[in-house]
C-alpha cells in the first residue's frame, strides 16, 4: 500500500490527496477498535494503520495528527464555522453526515446551506452520470448547477439574495 501511495497512479486517482488531508487537516479516521462498541467487525482496521500511512508515506509523525485536526478546527471555527456561499450536501443514508454542518442543532441558513438528498450516500452526485442513478441524485445535481449559477450570475443587490430563493426551494 505504501509503494502504491507513492506512485503515479495514487497520485492521479486522488488517493494520495485525500490521505494527505486526513493526515493534515481532518483525521475521519474509519476504524472499530478491538475493545469499542463498534457494532461491525471489531479489530479490523484500527487507528494505528492509518496513522503508520501518514508516518511512512508522507513523514508526518503520528502524535502531529490530532494537532493538525485540532489546528485545522480552530482555523475554520468547527461547528461555529463563519463564511457565506458554503453550501453542504449530504446524502440522507450517508454515514458521513454526522459530520455535517447540519448536525448538532445546526439550523439551516442562507450563508451556509445544506442540503440532503434523497436515497443517496456519501457524494454519489459527484460521480458519473448514469442512468441507474435515482431521482434524489439527478434532483441534486440540478441544485447545485442552479445554487452555484445563482451565486456567480447575483447581481449584488441585497434584496436579491438568490441563496435565499435556493435554499427556500429545498
Amino acid at each position: 500500500m505504501i509503494s502504491y501511495l507513492s506512485s503515479d497512479a495514487a497520485i492521479e486517482e486522488g488517493n494520495r490527496s485525500w490521505l494527505w488531508q486526513t493526515c493534515t487537516e481532518m483525521g475521519f479516521y474509519q476504524t472499530c477498535e478491538l475493545n469499542s462498541s463498534c457494532p461491525f467487525g471489531r479489530g479490523y482496521h484500527q487507528l494505528d494503520a492509518d496513522l503508520e500511512i501518514c508516518e511512512r508515506a508522507f513523514g508526518i509523525d503520528r502524535q502531529l495528527v490530532p494537532y493538525n485536526v485540532q489546528e485545522t478546527l480552530t482555523y475554520y471555527g468547527g461547528w461555529d464555522m463563519e463564511g457565506s456561499r458554503i453550501l453542504s450536501v449530504n446524502g440522507d443514508v450517508d454515514p458521513w453526515s454526522a459530520q455535517s454542518m447540519n448536525i448538532g442543532g445546526k439550523v439551516n441558513s442562507t450563508d451556509l446551506p445544506t442540503y440532503w438528498s434523497v436515497n443517496a450516500s456519501h457524494h454519489f452526485w459527484t460521480h458519473e452520470v448514469k442512468q441507474s442513478d435515482g431521482e434524489g441524485i439527478f434532483q441534486t445535481r440540478e441544485m447545485i448547477h442552479d445554487w452555484v449559477i445563482g451565486l456567480l450570475f447575483h447581481s449584488g443587490d441585497e434584496n436579491d439574495n438568490v441563496v435565499d430563493d435556493i435554499t427556500s426551494i429545498y
